[in-house]
């Protein structure tokens, strides 16, 4: 009986190891160019490219080792059922049963390894990418404007001057500014002007102003004295405000008492108990991938990694809809939780009801 389940949980461990170096270095490397792509206007250093790449890394990792736990039951079922290995355990006097206590011995693994991802790495991961971007900003916030370089003051608003006197303003000579939206784009050149970082207005005098709609249409104006007003939050990106997903239990527990906004509470009630609940969603959806497996008739990997892909997506749809309810302030999240669980328990014996129904013919 101990060599039946070490065979059983080396054959996942095995396709789950690859599955999910495959996984995390294929989603990381995009989630880590979308960083990229967000953060270009900034001069990231080789430590903070490194600490985007891991914490990209980090921030998917729960997702990929679940999915990759999910595809290992799911193609080692599907290769034991056409090799004729179950049929051969079966006729040496093993059941179901014991078939599903290996699954249920590896989801336990499975398990533990995402708890500690989901309540460490996850949050812990997309904290420190989001404190790198805070202090990026604030860093170009606080430095001095360059000569004759690019300087961005906004999100899609840069600014270019020959030459800089700095006091208790920042007096500005020979000034460009080229400010882009999505419905207008502008360009001003103005003899010289004063920037003021903290209020977030560029006052400028004696020059001109250049706009392009999305018509084409183009306009120019003149002034002897012009202030271009920015919108300080956006420069001062307070967007960038620690989130529920980025916060500790014990910061999302002090939220909670805090607040008195129902719908606010029932957020980070969610996001709290969807740290436990997640990684639970192993139980489930691996004791599934077995019955799935023994189901599907599908000889190609291919097939099968698209109808499982199909199933999985579709598994964690009906989560996020059972969360998102929840957090839109319908019912208690625990409630949308259980909700859950017992709608998928459900399929899960409806599957086992099937099986048994086929018999082991069937399989």
């Amino acid at each position: 009986m101990k060599l039946f389940y070490t065979y059983h949980i080396k054959e996942f461990l095995f396709y789950t190891f690859i599955i999910f170096f495959l996984v995390l270095l294929f989603v990381g490397t995009i989630r880590a160019t979308l960083a990229f792509a967000e953060l270009t206007q900034f001069d990231l250093s080789l430590s903070n490219i490194l600490l985007i790449f891991f914490t990209s890394f980090g921030e998917i990792s729960a997702f990929s080792l679940l999915f990759a736990s999910y595809l290992s039951v799911l193609f080692v079922v599907q290769r034991m059922k056409y090799e004729r290995e179950i049929l051969g355990f079966f006729s040496l006097g093993y059941s179901l049963k014991d078939f599903l206590k290996t699954i249920f011995l590896f989801s336990f693994f499975a398990f533990l390894f995402l708890l500690f991802l989901t309540i460490g790495v996850v949050p812990k991961s997309k904290r420190m990418q989001k404190e790198l971007k805070i202090n990026l900003f604030k860093s170009m916030i606080e430095s001095k404007i360059p000569e004759r370089s690019p300087f961005p003051i906004g999100k899609e608003t840069f600014l270019y001057v020959k030459k800089t006197i700095e006091n208790s303003t920042v007096r500005l000579y020979d000034v460009f500014l080229l400010e882009e939206s999505h419905d207008k784009r502008g360009i001003y050149r103005a003899k010289s002007g004063i920037f003021d970082q903290k209020n977030g207005k560029l006052s400028l005098e004696d020059g001109s102003a250049f706009f392009l709609d999305q018509k084409g249409r183009l306009e120019i104006i003149k002034f002897k004295y012009y202030e271009v007003s920015l919108k300080v939050e956006e420069l001062k990106k307070e967007d960038y405000y620690i989130k529920r997903g980025e916060m500790s239990l014990k910061e999302l527990k002090y939220y909670i008492q805090k607040e008195s906004d129902k719908k606010k509470i029932y957020r980070y009630m969610a996001e709290l108990y969807g740290r436990f609940f997640f990684p639970l969603t192993s139980f489930l959806l691996l004791i599934q991938a077995f019955f799935l497996g023994l189901i599907i008739h599908a000889p190609q990997r291919t097939l099968l990694f698209i109808i499982g892909s199909l199933f999985y997506f579709l598994f964690f749809g009906f989560y996020n809809f059972c969360t998102s309810l929840s957090e839109a302030g319908k019912f208690h999240p625990l409630v949308g939780f259980i909700f859950f669980f017992v709608g998928t328990s459900l399929i899960i014996g409806i599957s086992y009801g099937y099986i048994i129904r086929k018999g082991i013919a069937y399989l």
